[in-house]
């Protein structure tokens, strides 16, 4: 592989005046990139179901989900959130509460 002449070693590029901001703006580009070789992903599985035959096009955007199936998905996203966001409030957190949270999930 050719030297490009980057340095990979060392500290990380500072672009705002609050490093927390950085930090933030690091994840939150992490997380776009993971999305989007999700997305990829399943745009490369229909496609390989649908030359199967074992869907057709538009299939997965016209599909119904039972009542119990959404109810179950909108539970897993409630969740899904609610931990994210515990992480936000952690420094807010008495030692105690967060012992109680962690325990209830158990």
């Amino acid at each position: 592989m050719p030297d490009l002449g980057l340095d990979t070693k060392g500290r990380r590029p500072h672009f705002f005046d609050d490093p927390a901001t950085d930090a933030m703006m690091a994840a939150m580009l992490q997380l776009m990139a993971e999305n989007f070789a999700l997305k990829e992903r399943l745009f490369a599985l229909e496609h390989v179901l649908e030359n199967a035959g074992h869907l057709k096009p538009g299939d997965v955007e016209s599909v119904d989900l039972p009542e119990a199936l959404r109810a179950q998905l909108s539970a897993e996203q409630q969740a899904f959130f609610e931990d994210a966001f515990r992480a936000l409030n952690a420094d807010h957190q008495s030692p105690d509460a967060r012992q109680q949270e962690i325990d209830k999930d158990d």
